[in-house]
């Protein structure tokens, strides 16, 4: 599946994360997950907790994309496969050489 990320919607913060506190698996990979956690996930009755995918710096304002890949259950809007996809999608195109500082 090809996504076309707009960068614009992702500044701007206008994707919105939900995941389960609890979560260690997304629903995305319940079926490759241990058992025992998925299980459990299926069962609880804690609602989702739901998180801007981009958060501001508070004291500069920089922004910066905010998620654990593993975790994340759906991008609103999106099923959690197309979240999962949707995720991979992101890293790539964010975890370019041109984009990583790397202090010495």
């Amino acid at each position: 599946m090809t996504f076309a990320i707009s960068p614009a919607r992702v500044t701007k913060g206008s994707y919105e994360i939900n995941y389960y506190l609890f979560t260690l698996i997304s629903s995305a990979n319940w079926e490759s997950g241990n058992p025992d956690i998925v299980k459990e996930q299926k069962e609880s009755t804690k609602p989702p907790m739901v998180h801007p995918l981009v958060r501001s710096h508070p004291e500069n304002g920089k922004k910066a994309i905010w998620f654990h890949k593993n975790k994340t259950d759906v991008v609103t809007g999106m099923d959690p496969n197309e979240t999962q996809d949707f995720l991979a999608v992101l890293l790539e195109n964010s975890l370019k050489d041109e984009f990583i500082y790397v202090h010495e």
